[in-house]
């Protein structure tokens, strides 16, 4: 059997409350869908770590520069003289 990730995602959001209650209950309710599954809370939490670190860095500001520099270039030669031009 599959365990259904969006229930798991649903009660692993409320262990986050501010209520330590609902937290605990929560991580109950978890634990016993992972057992169900016949999976445990720390080896799905090692699987996700692996599989964030498995994935390529990805940089918000790649390519940033390259666009600041092209809209910064020095101007042309052509527009350089219109606009400096002696009056």
């Amino acid at each position: 059997m599959a365990i259904d990730s969006t229930k798991l995602k649903k009660i692993l959001a409320l262990v986050d409350s501010g209520i330590e209650a609902e937290s605990l209950a929560a991580l109950r309710m978890a634990r016993k869908l992972l057992a169900a599954n016949g999976m445990d809370l720390v080896a799905v939490i090692e699987a996700g770590v692996n599989a964030l670190a498995a994935q390529p860095e990805v940089n918000p500001y790649a390519g940033a520069f390259d666009d600041i520099l092209a809209r910064h270039a020095r101007p042309t030669q052509a527009w350089s003289r219109a606009h400096h031009a002696p009056r």
